[in-house]
């Protein structure tokens, strides 16, 4: 049937087999058309007439494994009452471990191993403790456990018949030993792609494509999502259809090439690349579809706008039948990134010796007790009443006696050794600023607990603790340092010589930000905590104030008795942990006046998840969160302005239940603009509720606790549009000028992926944006509005358009109008070809995003010849926008007389 693989380092896998010698007991295998004719182990209605296996090695004697992580694909209930219990596996010994209850796949209370370990249900965490089933499909059960279970049977439940069978196994995987999270990705990806791939994913995910970056999207008859930022071109083909969703305005500046099928775009409008005539680009609500045209002509049709940033001179001719059509060359490429500081040697390889030695000592206990090679300094006169190999270099090759893992360094075979003793180099910076200091550490497995103190130029700015002999990449923010050269050093510090460490990969990257300080922002403080108890309640002197049970925790090793904390964390070897109502706050001094924005990465703590709560800035709340997954995720949140020297408080408080943590990471606070926002438009936060806004009947605010269960993304109240209702208010500015509406924009959690919601923005009826809200990503979105006069009222409007045939709904937070900051746009120079034709339908629109002119051969509107200058100004009736059309006359009449 399948083997079943136990825990095995260096040497071949071992198989074991499951059978049944108890004939009258033995399941069956079954083809399932369902399944394309793959086959499945089927145990028979769960009761009298159910069937079990147990699990023998080669030799028929049976075996039980202490499993750390279990797979399976099956087929639940099989003829049990919906939302009835079925035995997956278990032990027949007095601790039954997968044993599930009536209700539950695992049993809530005995099978705490199992419950309270990390459950996926079909790829997505579930809360072990409640994790139902209420149909007879396939699905794919995943289980880490926090201790080792023991299981040695398929589809039987303790000793009694009546408790045998329920189950449809198609494949189990079981190992004896804890996976890393890659590893677990890769054995999920192979049972999902086997089992349950029918016409392909939907989702890709995120792409970050630079300013020179092709992506290509091939999709066959498969529909796709995925969602792009940055810059470069998006190519997409075959006739399935492709989601393309970005994160609001410039988050994607490249452009589209549509070759084949449909497109579904969410936000504002992309830019098309137009290749090739022969095309027909359909252009309505979120969707952009192509067909086939004449040779060298495009067709635009559809109510909507299609956004062209350049055409091919291959086309001849544009047909603009419907809707609009407008020319707007891309954003211009954003300026180069800071150069990284330049760290003599980062990786250690030119002390690569070609896999001859396990490790090399420059600081023997016979002398000398300092060393320059490579550039690098090994210096040992502190401990110069230690043992030997105290300072040098280690290596990660394949022979005897080797002191790290196969193939185990981050970058290249060769890493630091530290024992006792200080090394360091030089390192430069080619221009004053913040800089980040990054390095992979890792324990010599059989010597953990090494204390090393990070310098920079002599001077101590971190104790990290390697904990494991698995490599950690550690971050820390360096004070600011003038441009030219400096040092970096790391030295063991311990108060024995037993323990040892390795350092690799170290970098020294930039930071463009203004920051504000904050004590101990990836809890590596008091270092001495780390080496005793994996979890600290209510630490002091840690910069933080704890109540209520937060704690500082650090990270496992791979595979330890109890697992508490995860194998990494985002920043270093620490977090806090937040249980059920506790808190961690810190008073926070702000350098200068403006904008900043809170960053941090969060978890659920292992099998505690589902646990909520609260960021606090100033005694206000910014955005409640909830912990679903064990898996880190950063977030970044825009705070109030401040002004310069302002103290305020950061707090993160739990608003859980019992059994129920989070885990809080790798704190920043950055400056990223000025306070610009303007008093013209009032309560755009909507924490006055419908205060200032003029509301038709489903729209208005909301606050938490709301029916539809939905998170305020700042402060308590969120404003919404549903269907086609709207708000609105008049605005009257207090100085003429050019400005900008900036806003932040979701549909409901609850809404998949075709329920989309799309609205218009008007100032004083004139449309100045069109969005479309097509999953549950809050976006951030900067509208130019029309040049206004000052003392004269605008109305400001909001009204959904219900494109999509359902009924949907918009949210709304932090609305404002700044002053405008015209992006730069890309010359227009060659992006459209002189030798084109341009022909407008009557009814249908032309807008001129750019600056300057462009010329054409020839431009017709409802059906006549359009010449001279082409503009806004010559021709309101089709055209807008501010730049302008240069089409030469075709002729000149001479009359001689």
């Amino acid at each position: 049937w399948h083997d079943v693989r136990e825990a095995s380092v260096d040497g071949p896998y071992s198989y074991m087999m499951a059978t049944n010698t108890d004939i009258s007991r033995q399941p069956t295998v079954v083809s399932d058309a369902g399944l394309n004719d793959k086959k499945y182990i089927d145990f028979g209605v769960w009761g009298g007439n159910g069937k079990w296996l147990a699990w023998m090695n080669s030799a028929g004697v049976s075996t039980t494994l202490s499993l750390r992580s279990v797979f399976i694909v099956f087929g639940s209930h099989n003829g049990n009452n919906a939302g009835g219990g079925i035995t997956l596996i278990q032990s027949s010994g007095s601790t039954i471990h997968f044993t599930p209850k009536d209700t539950n796949l695992w049993y809530p209370s005995d099978n705490v191993i199992a419950t309270l370990g990390i459950n996926y249900l079909d790829r997505i965490m579930s809360d072990g403790r409640n994790l139902q089933i209420f149909d007879k499909a396939y699905h794919l059960i995943e289980c880490a456990t926090l201790l080792s279970g023991s299981a040695n049977t398929f589809a039987r439940e303790r000793s009694l018949p009546q408790y045998y069978g329920g189950s449809r196994i198609c494949e189990a995987i079981l190992f004896t030993t804890e996976l890393t999270s890659s590893e677990r990705l890769q054995v999920q990806d192979y049972l999902w792609h086997k089992w349950f791939e029918r016409s392909g994913e939907s989702s890709l995910g995120t792409f970050d494509l630079s300013n020179d970056a092709a992506l290509d999207i091939v999709t066959g008859d498969d529909d796709l999502q995925l969602t792009v930022s940055g810059g470069g071109t998006v190519s997409k083909s075959g006739s399935g259809t492709v989601a393309l969703m970005n994160s609001g305005s410039g988050s994607f500046d490249g452009t589209v090439r549509l070759l084949a099928g449909n497109l579904l775009t969410a936000g504002e409008p992309l830019l098309f690349d137009l290749d090739e005539g022969g095309q027909t680009l359909f252009a309505q609500d979120i969707r952009v579809n192509r067909s086939s045209a004449s040779a060298g002509t495009v067709v635009k049709t559809g109510s909507g706008e299609l956004a062209v940033a350049s055409v091919d001179s291959s086309v001849t001719k544009i047909s603009v039948t419907d809707g609009s059509l407008r020319l707007a060359p891309p954003r211009v490429a954003s300026s180069v990134t800071l150069t990284n500081g330049v760290v003599n040697e980062h990786s250690l390889e030119a002390f690569d010796p070609g896999g001859t030695a396990s490790w090399i000592n420059y600081t023997p206990l016979t002398g000398p007790w300092t060393a320059t090679v490579n550039g690098w300094r090994f210096d040992r006169t502190a401990y110069t009443e230690s043992g030997n190999f105290l300072v040098g270099v280690a290596f990660d090759y394949n022979r005897s006696g080797r002191i790290m893992e196969i193939d185990s360094a981050p970058d290249g075979h060769t890493v630091l050794y530290i024992n006792l003793g200080l090394v360091e180099t030089d390192f430069t910076v080619p221009a004053p600023g913040l800089y980040r200091l990054s390095f992979q550490a890792a324990a010599w497995a059989s010597y953990p607990n090494l204390p090393v103190e990070v310098q920079l130029d002599g001077v101590a700015i971190r104790t990290i603790i390697t904990l494991t002999g698995a490599f950690v990449r550690h971050d820390i923010l360096l004070p600011f340092l003038a441009s030219g050269s400096h040092t970096i050093g790391f030295e063991g510090v311990s108060t024995v010589d037993i323990r040892a460490g390795f350092i690799d990969d170290i970098r020294v990257s930039p930071e463009s930000s203004v920051l504000a300080s904050i004590n101990n922002p990836s809890f590596e403080e008091p270092v001495e905590m780390f080496e005793s108890a994996v979890v600290t309640s209510e630490p002091t002197g840690a910069g933080w104030i704890f109540a209520g049970l937060a704690a500082i925790g650090h990270i496992q090793s791979l595979n330890p008795v109890e697992r508490k904390m995860p194998q990494t964390v985002p920043e270093g070897i620490g977090t806090a942990m937040i249980p059920i109502t506790g808190s961690i706050s810190q008073d926070i001094t702000f350098p200068t006046s403006g904008v900043y924005r809170l960053s941090f990465a969060y978890a659920a703590r292992a099998g505690l998840i589902n646990h909520s709560f609260n960021v606090m800035f100033d005694d206000k709340l910014v955005r409640p969160f909830k912990t679903i997954d064990t898996a880190f995720h950063r977030v970044e949140l825009d705070l109030p302005p401040v002004d310069t020297g302002a103290v305020l408080e950061l707090k993160f408080v739990g608003t859980g239940v019992a059994d129920q943590a989070s885990l809080i990471d790798d704190i920043r606070i950055e400056r990223i603009k000025e306070d610009t926002s303007l008093p013209d438009l009032l309560n755009g936060g909507f924490e006055l509720e419908t205060n200032n806004w003029d509301c038709t009947l489903y729209a208005g605010a909301y606050p938490n606790g709301n029916a539809w269960a939905e998170t305020v993304p700042y402060g308590s109240y969120f404003g919404y549009t549903a269907i086609t209702h709207s708000f609105a208010q008049s605005v009257t500015f207090t100085q003429s000028g050019n400005y900008a509406l900036r806003f932040l924009t979701k549909t409901r959690d609850a809404y998949t992926l075709t329920s989309y919601h799309d609205f218009e923005v008007t100032l004083n009826g004139e449309v100045v944006g069109y969005i479309c809200n097509m999953d549950d990503a809050l976006r951030s979105y900067e509208l130019p509005l029309p040049s206004v006069d000052a003392g004269v009222p605008y109305e400001l409007k909001f009204k959904g358009l219900q494109s999509c045939a359902s009924d949907t709904l918009s949210i709304y937070d932090e609305i404002a109008i700044v002053p405008l900051q015209s992006p730069s746009k890309m010359s227009v120079d060659g992006l459209f070809p002189k030798t084109m034709a341009l022909e407008v339908a009557s009814g249908a629109e032309l807008v001129l995003d750019f600056d300057g002119v462009i010329q054409l051969d020839e431009v017709r509107y409802d059906g006549h010849l359009v010449d001279g200058t082409i503009s806004a100004a010559t021709y309101p009736e089709f055209v807008s926008g501010s730049g302008s059309i240069y089409s030469a006359a075709s002729g000149t009449l001479i009359m001689v007389k």
